[in-house]
């Protein structure tokens, strides 16, 4: 009896197994956004009323975590989402509380990368540090 319980088990997982369909999850690129992707200086000054800005490193670990979920998202709102690659002109700064409701690019930084910045009207609303809260931002967004 029991190896007729085994040998079911087996015929059902085989079975099981030839139907299963593979998922493939699209692979973008920040080429994919090359028209989204903006300057530091002009993070503030898009013509949108509400639109996010990630700033990005393309050396940076958890940029390349979340890269899929970002891109996906961007290219799903292509005219609200724009992203800055972090350089030399980007500010680190310690504290990001004190950058909300800033509508100058001089009193506005980042703690590091990967960053989400939500702008409405020129002003900087909320400044999202991390990889975790960016994606739970996004993810909710939908």
């Amino acid at each position: 009896m029991n190896k007729l319980w085994i040998l079911s088990l087996v015929l059902v997982s085989l079975i099981g197994c030839s139907k299963k369909e593979e998922i493939v999850l699209a692979k973008y690129d920040y080429a994919d956004v090359a028209d989204q992707i903006i300057c530091w200086k002009d993070v503030l000054s898009r013509d949108n009323e509400h639109y996010y800005a990630y700033i990005f490193s393309k050396t940076c670990g958890h940029c390349n975590e979340i890269k899929q979920t970002v891109l996906t998202y961007a290219l799903e709102h292509i005219d609200s989402f724009y992203f800055v690659e972090f350089n030399n002109q980007v500010p680190v700064i310690n504290d990001v509380s004190s950058t909300i409701g800033k509508s100058n690019i001089e009193e506005i930084g980042i703690v590091g990368t990967p960053t989400l910045f939500i702008v409405d009207n020129h002003v900087l609303m909320e400044n999202i540090p991390g990889s975790n809260r960016i994606v739970e931002t996004l993810t909710n967004d939908y």
